[in-house]
């Protein structure tokens, strides 16, 4: 279409084009000056719709019945709302017409029949005997009512039990979890905790419940071995009841090394324990223990702490150095010599500088308070 115009063809002539054409000395017919005059050529309806049907032509051939099925197995490509077939034969049934379960005749007006009074003039009721009803009438009660017991009881006496009677078994089960063992059976064996060779040696010489079968002094030194003369005379194999073989688990016999193997594996009553690992001390995260308040320092060291402590930034310098000296003072006054009469050098822990340093704070505050008047109170509180 010129011009960009729709579908009835052509474009209004404007003022301007008018204008230019009188300017260019343009002489048009009187059917250009007609208020519905239009440009270019008009089109039909065929080739308006000329893309379309170019696009989706109208007597184009529709695919073969063969090409559907080629489609159907290659691509999947079924129409719309068609059943699968998978091309199943069984012999003597129609799987098109083939249906499960058993065909019923079709009951047209059943309910009608039943809700209408109207019988059947030709009808008739059969009749049943009245043991056939009675019979009815026991074993089938109405619904929402018991079963009518049958008719008479039995012929037996009043305490009489059906079934067969239970025998007690001598043997409980209690007893069987918990057993009845005597009290020489509940000792321990004469050879528990004795080594190897004692039980070598003294093999044949206990009973089973643990006496000795013969006496030391009953047998005569001839029969006796010498090996058996020798362990009955050595001290060591003279075990006490209270006496446990073995080495244990924590080993508090021995002191731990100064310095432990990283193989070192062995518990020396220094590990921590449960309620350690789930509640730890307050400054286990910068890794201090509690053990590092307690070791002893000297002088140089305490200053040390106390100058340079994150903690104790707060405090007065002065009065940290003065709980150090009266910390050192006290140790000095426990332990003034040595047992050879010479002097030994004052240490004392952090905790005690700690404890001195939290004692005369106290003091200071309780003065600084008694000092104020009620008004100067009434401000602080």
């Amino acid at each position: 279409m010129p011009g960009g115009g729709d579908e009835l063809g052509g474009h209004p002539a404007s003022a301007a084009t008018v204008q230019e054409c009188a300017t260019l000395n343009l002489k048009g017919s009187d059917a250009t000056k007609a208020p519905n005059f239009r440009f270019g050529i008009k089109q039909t309806t065929d080739e308006t719709n000329a893309a379309k049907k170019l696009i989706f032509p109208q007597d184009a051939p529709s695919n073969s019945e063969q090409d559907e099925r080629l489609y159907q197995k290659t691509h999947r490509d079924y129409p719309p709302g068609q059943q699968v077939d998978r091309h199943y034969e069984v012999k003597h049934i129609d799987l098109r017409d083939f249906r499960f379960g058993k065909s019923y005749a079709k009951e047209v007006e059943g309910v009608k029949e039943c809700l209408s009074g109207s019988r059947d003039a030709g009808g008739s009721t059969d009749e049943s005997s009245k043991a056939v009803e009675d019979y009815r009438r026991i074993c089938y009660p109405e619904v929402g009512k018991t079963a009518l017991s049958v008719a008479g009881n039995p012929d037996v006496p009043i305490d009489f039990a059906f079934g067969l009677v239970t025998h007690r078994d001598p043997a409980t089960v209690e007893e069987c979890l918990q057993g009845s063992y005597s009290l020489a059976e509940q000792q321990p064996d004469a050879d528990l905790g004795r080594s190897r060779a004692f039980r070598a040696l003294t093999k044949g010489f206990f009973l089973q419940d643990g006496s000795a079968s013969l006496s030391a002094d009953g047998i005569p030194p001839s029969k006796l071995s010498s090996a058996f003369q020798r362990f009955l005379s050595n001290p060591a194999f003279q075990t006490q009841s209270e006496r446990r073989f073995g080495v244990p688990s924590i080993r508090t016999d021995i002191a731990p090394p100064k310095k432990r193997r990283i193989d070192d594996c062995v518990n020396y009553d220094d590990e921590l324990s449960v309620g350690q690992l789930l509640t730890p001390a307050p400054f286990e995260a910068w890794g201090v223990s509690d053990e590092a308040f307690l070791i002893p320092r000297p002088r140089d060291k305490l200053l040390d702490l106390v100058r340079n402590s994150v903690g104790l930034s707060y405090a007065d310098r002065p009065m940290l150095e003065q709980a150090v000296d009266i910390a050192l003072g006290r140790k000095a006054t426990e332990h003034p010599t040595t047992q050879d009469g010479s002097t030994q050098q004052v240490m004392a822990s952090f905790m005690d500088v700690l404890n001195v340093f939290t004692r005369m704070l106290d003091e200071r505050i309780a003065q600084e308070t008694c000092s104020l008047t009620q008004t100067d109170r009434l401000r602080l509180f």
